[in-house]
């Protein structure tokens, strides 16, 4: 538990330093586009650390037949990982090994791929499937595709987790997670610092 905390506490710190949403089509601002709030840090956690509990739910349950302890996992990170990317790799971790997984820090022959994608939607669509509540402000829909990441008015999470061994995918989950449009900047990737300003002196 006291690890669980200390988690929390250095994931809210990363969730606070992420970006504000980007300037939406004809220069309109789109809602929530401004710097996440300590409350919003804290509450992006609790959102992450549910989408990493309902995965690695799914995982285990899928290796539930699998000799205990013998085929150590190796969680790999996305290059050039998000805040949320991390502190989701580092939640699923954890939440695997609670259920009975073993998670090795080395590379090893099976290996646990998570991608992520922020999809956001305008209105106008119909939902394309029944969603299924797993917290305030998060819902799922199962077996998901990219195509059905089309909600409108609302901002979803696709996960897709694979895990591999020797170029076979051995196991594969994709769902869509539905969160409150205002916590997508809690999702996205830092916008990169811009570079040196170089000045030019034209002499006649």
């Amino acid at each position: 538990m006291r690890n669980r905390v200390l988690a929390f506490c250095v994931l809210a710190g990363l969730a606070a330093g992420c970006a504000p949403l980007p300037t939406a089509p004809h220069g309109a601002t789109p809602e929530g586009a401004h710097a996440p709030t300590e409350q919003q840090a804290v509450n992006a956690v609790r959102q992450w650390d549910v989408l990493a509990a309902d995965v690695a739910a799914h995982v285990a349950d899928r290796l539930r037949g699998w000799p205990a302890g013998q085929h150590p996992i190796h969680v790999e990170m996305a290059p050039q990982a998000s805040d949320f990317q991390r502190g989701f790799r580092e939640l699923l971790v954890t939440h695997l090994v609670e259920r009975g997984i073993a998670v090795t820090t080395e590379p090893a022959a099976l290996r646990l791929r998570a991608s992520t994608q922020l999809v956001q939607h305008h209105a106008g669509a119909a939902s394309a499937a029944p969603l299924q509540r797993l917290a305030e402000g998060v819902y799922v829909r199962r077996n998901a595709t990219h195509a059905d990441a089309s909600v409108p008015m609302r901002t979803e999470v696709l996960v897709v987790t694979s895990l591999e061994s020797e170029g076979r995918v051995l196991v594969r989950t994709s769902d869509v997670y539905t969160i409150a449009q205002p916590d997508a900047p809690l999702y996205q990737r830092p916008a990169a610092a811009p570079g040196p300003l170089t000045t030019w002196r034209v002499v006649p």
